[in-house]
């Protein structure tokens, strides 16, 4: 992997290379025979790891399986009857795992790359006179308000766009907006630029949280609790007397 980083203070770039990290998706465990042999096939490496679940916060077993970098997790995971996280991609599970976001200030430190994650005192005692009680009812939210309220305290750099890979001219309040929505969405700061889905928002935060705090993510059929999926394709009206509801009989009474 390769971070791209930028100096505010120098206007310089810099570029971290990781060589260790490899992509990775769950299956359960223990394995299967079926399981071993594909993984064998693969060549992956395998290792246990305890997760948590989301839906009841009960501990999970499950195995790791970490392929070679030009594998797509996806293509490999579809040959196991069942696997967690292969959808995850690859740069934004790698920023997950290292507790990184982008488009805020970092640290680069002997033992890693750190994110900075510190604010002034004054702006620390706003926040908890805002959100003190929060702490307790919920302290899940307050974790995640607490970090986004201090990523987004930070200053916005002002780098040429072209070195962020936004080739149109940049309006100042979208650009400002790209920065926020990248450190709380943890998305690249050319896709919050630019991108206006916000269901990848969404997943972005919640794959990011996740992962943070070592929950599982579940698949899209535990989080439907194995009810099945339907497209809507097509509404259509229907005509006035299928709808219309009458407190007279449909049939004619009989003459007496």
């Amino acid at each position: 992997m390769r971070l791209n980083l930028f100096s505010p203070s120098t206007g310089a770039s810099k570029e971290v290379l990781d060589k260790e990290y490899r992509p990775y998706f769950f299956v359960p465990h223990p394995l299967t025979r079926k399981d071993q042999e594909t993984i064998e096939g693969l060549g992956a490496k395998t290792r246990v790891e305890e997760k948590r679940e989301l839906l009841t916060g009960q501990p999970i077993r499950v195995t790791k399986v970490e392929t070679e970098v030009f594998f797509d997790p996806r293509e490999a995971s579809r040959r196991f009857e069942k696997s967690w996280e292969s959808e995850v991609p690859l740069i934004l599970g790698y920023i997950y795992d290292q507790d990184l976001t982008f488009g805020a200030q970092c640290l680069i430190q002997r033992e890693g790359i750190k994110t900075v994650l510190q604010v002034s005192e004054k702006a620390r005692q706003k926040f908890e006179e805002r959100f003190s009680g929060v702490r307790e009812a919920d302290p899940m939210k307050y974790d995640l308000l607490e970090r986004w309220f201090t990523l987004c305290s930070q200053p916005v750099p002002e780098i040429v766009p072209e070195r962020l890979g936004i080739g149109e001219k940049v309006d100042a309040e979208r650009y400002y907006l790209a920065f926020m929505l990248s450190r709380v969405a943890n998305l690249p700061v050319p896709m919050a630029y630019s991108s206006r889905l916000v269901s990848s928002w969404i997943r972005s935060i919640l794959h990011n949280y996740l992962r943070r705090n070592n929950i599982l993510i579940p698949t899209s059929m535990e989080l439907r609790r194995g009810e099945a999926e339907y497209t809507l394709t097509r509404l259509s009206p229907t005509s006035r007397a299928s709808t219309q509801v009458s407190s007279t009989p449909t049939t004619s009474p009989t003459k007496p």
